[in-house]
């Protein structure tokens, strides 16, 4: 008894030092307070297969973690110019491979979306003050000093703005990078 409850427990019958056998006896028992189930002890058995685990995951499964020279790199000009990339914002696991390669996402429009998506990790909230208006020539710049052909750019909600952001989005395209 354990507060008030009766408890029970079963197992395969094995000794602790022999092997388990390739088949064993999986047993459950429930829990029930005294009286509520009369003196019936119940029991859930099933039949479960011991297989062993793979020694090794495959390779194609394992993220290796950023830390590149070129991941460095790009991690030092993002931060000098102050800029957001989804790569960051939304804890993407494979940050390390996609910067390691010399790419990103830029995300504009600052790094607080005005809606909270369940399936997104940007951060939600209020934006502080109105959308960085220089922000369009430093993705401009960064995009020249990454020696990018073409960039690709996305951007938090800014419900809190009449224009939803269009505004940078257009600055943005006008400029020649």
């Amino acid at each position: 008894m354990l507060n008030g409850l009766r408890l029970s427990f079963g197992a395969a019958e094995t000794s602790p030092k022999a092997p388990l056998p390739v088949e064993i006896q999986a047993r459950a028992f429930i829990i029930s307070p005294p009286g509520l189930m009369g003196d019936t002890l119940y029991q859930i058995t099933g039949r479960h297969r011991v297989q062993p685990l793979p020694e090794r995951k495959p390779s194609w499964l394992k993220v290796r973690a950023p830390g590149g020279p070129k991941y460095l790199e790009l991690k030092q000009l993002m931060r000098d110019l102050d800029l957001h990339t989804v790569c960051e914002e939304a804890h993407c696991p494979n940050v390390g491979e996609c910067w390691e390669h010399g790419t990103a996402t830029f995300m504009i429009l600052g790094d607080i979306c005005t809606r909270a998506c369940g399936f997104c990790a940007v951060p939600s909230g209020k934006p502080v003050g109105p959308p960085d208006r220089e922000e369009p020539f430093r993705v401009a710049e960064a995009v020249a000093r990454m020696g990018l052909r073409y960039a690709v750019v996305t951007s938090v909600n800014r419900d809190d703005q009449a224009d939803g952001g269009s505004e940078i989005f257009a600055s943005l395209t006008r400029r020649r990078m």
